[in-house]
């Protein structure tokens, strides 16, 4: 991830990102599945989602965190970001096939210049990737 401006006053930590690509993973049905099938089935889900997003990330890209049965991701190029949320929900679709365990998994695609705060990403930008 590039940086192109310091914090703001009194914002230590708080720098300004470049542009790029910002995305959040939603899996579709997750509260109902977690009902029906318990939190073990519940993890397993999640953690089928996390692995397989790993293995088709491009490298200027990284998963910028884990929320619940998302996850936040940033790439430095827009179509990396749209080629890679393609990629993530065939290939989970195609990994349900057979398992009881259906899976879908919408994916928001956002490009703007969010605040970086540590290692996670913040602001306006980042809040309409998730909508």
């Amino acid at each position: 991830m590039s940086v192109r401006g310091l914090a703001a006053p009194g914002g230590a930590g708080r720098e300004t990102t470049g542009a790029g690509a910002i995305a959040f993973t939603d899996i579709v049905g997750f509260t109902e599945l977690t009902e029906l099938h318990g939190d073990d089935a519940a993890l397993a889900l999640v953690d089928r989602q996390t692995s397989l997003t790993r293995e088709v990330l491009p490298p200027a890209s990284r998963i910028v965190k884990e929320i619940g049965d998302g996850l936040l991701l940033w790439f430095d190029d827009p179509v990396d970001a749209l080629c890679t949320a393609l990629t993530v929900q065939e290939h989970l679709a195609e990994s349900a096939l057979g398992d009881e365990l259906p899976l879908w998994v919408r994916i928001g695609v956002h490009w703007g210049a969010p605040k970086r705060r540590g290692d996670d990403l913040i602001g306006h930008d980042v809040n309409l990737a998730s909508r």
